[in-house]
């Protein structure tokens, strides 16, 4: 028998990568594509949150000049009356519950 080297067939030819180093790149694709979108998402909430945290802040201010001024006029009220206006203090109780 004569040695006859044999040539691979025309038709199949072997990929340039192997398929294992494929998926590694396509998941590793994926993966940045999640975790871009998850730091956009991230990124818009904490904006959303800081504007209404602002919002929230701009009421308490204004809520609290109004109580300011509604004392200063119970103030000056009380004081074309001849009588002293008391703001009122916050109420503190403290609870001991003794067992036995």
């Amino acid at each position: 028998m004569p040695a006859v080297a044999k040539k691979p067939a025309e038709g199949k030819k072997l990929p340039a990568v192997p398929e294992s180093k494929l998926k590694v790149a396509k998941t590793l694709v994926s993966r940045k594509d999640r975790a871009v979108k998850l730091r956009l998402i991230k990124k818009s909430k904490a904006l959303w949150r800081k504007r209404e945290n602002f919002r929230r802040a701009e009421q308490y201010a204004r809520e609290y000049k109004k109580k300011e001024r509604e004392i200063i006029e119970l103030k000056r009220q009380a004081k074309k009356e001849g009588t002293y206006y008391i703001p009122a203090e916050p109420t503190l109780a403290f609870v001991i519950r003794i067992r036995g």
